[in-house]
């Protein structure tokens, strides 16, 4: 199946194209999309309370916390330590990558 629900190879024109997206399709991705914000804030808010000593009710569920530390090399901090000569020969050796949004709304 494809992302629409629809055979992948049924789903192509005689151009090779993949057929429209529907507006079906952009109305599901619109209402995951706000129940991802709710997730995100609902994430947040549990997160927080377990952080600062909330208990988990009784029952079959449980959550716990995990911290994880990682280091993000940025431009910026790389010059103080290294310089800007450095930096900027890394920079231009090493590939960019790429990421794509989406944005749906109503019109």
């Amino acid at each position: 199946m494809n992302w629409n629900g629809t055979n992948p190879r049924a789903a192509r024109g005689s151009t090779g194209r993949p057929g429209p997206v529907t507006q079906t399709v952009l109305r599901e991705y619109l209402v995951l999309a706000q129940q991802a914000k709710r997730f995100r804030l609902l994430r947040k808010q549990i997160t927080e309370a377990l952080e600062v000593g909330a208990r988990v009710e009784s029952g079959p569920l449980n959550a716990t916390v995990t911290r994880r530390v990682c280091r993000r090399l940025t431009q910026g901090k790389l010059t103080a330590p290294i310089g800007e000569d450095l930096v900027q020969t890394f920079m231009e050796n090493i590939e960019l990558s790429e990421s794509r949004t989406l944005d749906v709304r109503e019109e």
